[in-house]
């Protein structure tokens, strides 16, 4: 692996982080509680169109929109 295609870790303002806090946190509850669904046959994967509708209910867009700014950001400061 080339040290370029490493994804450095995403330094957050202050206002980043508490919205990318409150997003990943429901988000990650989520996702861990419907793994354990999908895997143990709990929730059919014909379901899966609504787990992704909830997931961007919940604001996973937003924190997509957030870490690839601060990506970017990152990437000017080298």
């Amino acid at each position: 692996m080339k040290d370029e295609d490493i994804i450095p870790g995403l330094n957050y303002t202050l206002d980043e982080n508490d919205k990318v806090s409150a997003i990943m946190t429901d988000v990650q509850t989520y996702v861990d509680e419907m793994t354990a669904a999908f895997i143990t046959g709990k929730q059919d994967f014909g379901k899966w169109d609504d787990y992704k509708k909830t997931l961007d209910k919940m604001g996973l867009q937003s924190y997509l929109e957030i870490a690839q700014g601060t990506y970017e950001r990152t990437q000017k400061q080298k």
